[in-house]
């Protein structure tokens, strides 16, 4: 995951409006930002899973959280 990708980037890449991604999301349901946080979450998780030692911080980073408080804050969810 790019740490920097954002909706608006998504879009992008895949050659659409944001308007035009929000909308096939929400036809399932979601949003595209979901979709990211998740994903961010997903790839946090398992890197702590394979190294329960690496630092918090530098998983956040690699996850593409802003900051270890928004992973932290987004693992007690």
């Amino acid at each position: 995951m790019h740490v920097d990708l954002t909706v608006d980037r998504l879009a992008e890449r895949l050659g659409a409006t944001r308007r035009q991604l929000e909308r096939a999301f929400a036809a399932h349901g979601r949003s595209p930002g979901q979709m990211l946080r998740e994903e961010r979450l997903r790839l946090a998780r398992m890197l702590l899973a394979a190294d329960p030692d690496f630092p918090l911080a530098s998983v956040a980073k690699l996850a593409g959280f802003s900051s270890e408080r928004a992973l932290t804050h987004a693992l007690a969810r």
